[in-house]
């Protein structure tokens, strides 16, 4: 989880310029190797969409009822042609929405049958439920060395220094 955490934070600007940087730069030998590149499975976390669009109140005080937009309580369709050809085998896109994370498993009925693609979600779940409760012990997380971005230190020589000033103030 340490090592997770220190690699997201060491993307710069949390990746936000990396899709228009891909983008922007286009054609030529680099846009042939990323078509070829593709990944076979894509997660998109969408975001915490309570954050988004207000829970209760707008921020200019008004109720949550006199907003313009807002999540719909309808389902939208489908997200895509049901015939268009699939960029990714697998595309799992996800939100936390109404306090809860919410995922869509989108895959091509040819290579996968329901069955399979439920045992993997739930699989999943059972995984990121063990993961929550791990994160949720009192002696988990801990700092990592991004959490001191004025040192030049590693998780190994940050952990010696923290386990030292454990010692000191326990005696």
């Amino acid at each position: 989880i340490k090592s997770i955490k220190e690699q997201l934070r060491a993307v710069p600007e949390g990746g936000l310029a990396y899709g228009v940087q891909r983008y922007l730069r286009g054609g030529g030998e680099q846009g042939a190797a990323a078509a070829e590149a593709r990944a076979e499975v894509v997660f998109n976390y969408l975001g915490q969409l309570d954050q988004v669009l207000g829970a209760g109140t707008a921020k200019d005080g008004r109720a949550e009822d006199e907003l313009v937009v807002g999540v719909a309580s309808e389902g939208s369709g489908a997200g895509e042609d049901a015939g268009a050809e699939r960029q990714h085998v697998l595309e799992i896109n996800g939100a936390v929405a109404g306090g809860q994370l919410r995922l869509r498993w989108s895959y091509g009925g040819e290579q996968y049958d329901a069955g399979t693609i439920e045992r993997v979600a739930e699989r999943y779940q059972a995984e990121l439920v063990k993961l929550i409760e791990h994160c949720r012990e009192e002696e988990a997380g801990g700092r990592t060395p991004s959490d001191f971005p004025l040192l030049k230190i590693n998780q190994q020589q940050l952990d010696k220094v923290i386990a030292k000033a454990l010692k000191t103030t326990e005696q």
